[in-house]
Parts: C-alpha cells; sequence; structure tokens
C-alpha cells in the first residue's frame, strides 16, 4: 500500500476506534465499510509481495480496535433506568460489532490467502495480534446474543487458526470454555 493509502487507513481506524470520543455510529460503520473495500481492492487476489509485510502491519494495526470496540464494561443503568449492573459492549451498534469480526477476518483470509502467508513465514507481530484477537473473542465476543456475530466469530478462529495456529492453541481453553 502506498503512503496515502496508509494515511487514509489511520483515519479510518482512529475513526472506528473513536478515539476522539465524539465519533457517530454511521461514521464508524462507514469507516469499517470503506475500509473492508480498501483491503479488497488492495490484497484480494493479489501477488505475493511487499503485500505480506503490509498485512503483517495492517492485521497488528486493526486488531486494536477491534480488541478495543468488542470489549465490554460495566454499565450501572440499564436503558429503562433501572440502577443494576450488566456488561455492556463498548460498540453499542451490532452490526458494527459483526462488520469489525468480518473485517479481521478478511484480513486473516488475505494473510493466508494461496499468494501470501504461510505458517512458516508468521511473524511475532502477526502471533501476538492474533493472541489477542482471540482474548477479545473468548472474553467479550463469545458473550454476545447476536447469532451472527457468533457464527461470524466461529469462521474468524477457524481463519487464524490457519494464520497462527500457536495464538489459537495458546488461547484454546479459553476459546473452548465459552
Amino acid at each position: 500500500m502506498d503512503e496515502d493509502c496508509g494515511d487514509e487507513v489511520s483515519r479510518l481506524l482512529a475513526i472506528i476506534n473513536d478515539e476522539a470520543a465524539s465519533t457517530t455510529e454511521g461514521q464508524r460503520e462507514s469507516s469499517v465499510e470503506v475500509l473492508r473495500g480498501l483491503l479488497k481492492s488492495n490484497f484480494d487476489g493479489k501477488q505475493q509481495g511487499k503485500d505480506t509485510q503490509d498485512l503483517q502491519l495492517l492485521f497488528e494495526q486493526c486488531s486494536n480496535p477491534f480488541e478495543r470496540r468488542m470489549s465490554r464494561h460495566q454499565d450501572t443503568t440499564d436503558h429503562r433506568g433501572f440502577h443494576g449492573s450488566s456488561m455492556e459492549p463498548l460498540e453499542r451498534s451490532e452490526h458494527i460489532r459483526l462488520s469489525l469480526v468480518e473485517l479481521m477476518s478478511d484480513l486473516a483470509s488475505y494473510l493466508f490467502g494461496p499468494n501470501h502467508l504461510h505458517k512458516e513465514e508468521n511473524d511475532a507481530t502477526v502471533t501476538e495480534a492474533a493472541s489477542r484477537i482471540c482474548q477479545t473473542l473468548a472474553q467479550h465476543t463469545f458473550a454476545e446474543t447476536f447469532p451472527d456475530i457468533l457464527m461470524a466469530s466461529c469462521t474468524l478462529i477457524q481463519t487464524l487458526a490457519k494464520v497462527s495456529f500457536v495464538a489459537v492453541e495458546r488461547n484454546a481453553t479459553d476459546l473452548l470454555l465459552q
């Protein structure tokens, strides 16, 4: 990816991650979809080369907002105004959460595609990012009540096992207990 595209990806990730704490749901949703489109046009079916290093970096960069937006936090007031305690996803939109899971699945697929990464080429950055994604899935995503997100998460785990079996194996107990 060229430098201009890298700058755009950084801006999109900042919006998705809601770093300014002022983005709207529509801006985050559009940003995820634009990013998925950019990745598809740059990596889907492309030949191996410097793309593998770009993909590894993008995988690591995208894992951070994935981890943050999919995490759950303590909500002391429910939507009807009653006080209580429940774990609510930081990203309230189930459509955006689904898109984030699909984004990471897309990236992992591009990494493992026939023209890109093979397990022996896997670097520590990809393994760490894949491990954090597995932890996020086990701790937060499998608490989902939306079946589409759960199904997409299972697909993501299957793809992660191809990209970094070590990361999935490290987190197997947590993934299986959910």
